[in-house]
């Protein structure tokens, strides 16, 4: 049977989910919910969907996303994603899962593999499989196969770029790389600086 992440856009969706669990809790199909996960995915404030949750008695498989278009990547802060993952960390938060979108360029899927994140909604899987095939990604994470769990969480080593940080330089390309490769520089290259 097939994994299902049922995302509704905002909390006030609830009531698709709220539905979904009514039909499911019918005694011969309760079996199903164990292939179901949960996502709340136009970036509602982290608190009210965690309520949302609470109030529906959901206590597992709750996928948080975070992201925008990656048509404005570039502008896009990441404090929000910051927050979940450290909630996710902490055990306080109610999210089990973190997962970032839309990222298509190498240099934003390091940082969001180094921010911490559980999964990358990508347009350019090659993209991702690339990075996840250098190194030190190739050491220390896998991609998911079929016979993976979406529910469980594959805890990675020590790659995490744990600081705080209010500021962060975000690009299109890593800057050690046009270091060692200047003729690589592409001036056309999308570039900004973002402050909290």
């Amino acid at each position: 049977m097939v994994n299902v992440l049922l995302s509704i856009g905002y909390v006030k969706d609830k009531n698709v989910i709220k539905g979904v669990l009514k039909y499911f809790k019918k005694e011969e199909r309760m079996h199903i919910l164990d292939k179901i996960g949960f996502d709340v995915g136009m970036n509602d404030p982290l608190e009210k969907i965690g309520r949302m949750y609470k109030q529906l008695g959901i206590r597992g498989h709750r996928w948080q996303g975070d992201g925008l278009s990656n048509c404005v990547r570039f502008l896009v802060p990441v404090a929000r994603l910051l927050e979940a993952v450290k909630a996710r960390d902490s055990q306080k938060g109610y999210m089990d899962k973190v997962y970032h979108w839309t990222v298509d360029l190498p240099h934003f899927i390091r940082k969001s593999i180094e921010h911490g994140v559980d999964g990358i909604i990508t347009n350019r899987p090659d993209n991702v499989l690339q990075v996840l095939n250098s190194t030190p990604y190739s050491e220390l994470l896998k991609v998911a196969n079929f016979s993976d769990s979406p529910w469980t969480r594959f805890i990675e080593p020590t790659l995490r770029n744990d600081t705080d940080r209010n500021t962060e330089v975000l690009g299109g390309g890593d800057y050690e790389e046009r270091a060692r490769h200047p003729t690589n520089f592409d001036p056309t290259e999308i570039t900004a600086f973002w402050t909290d």
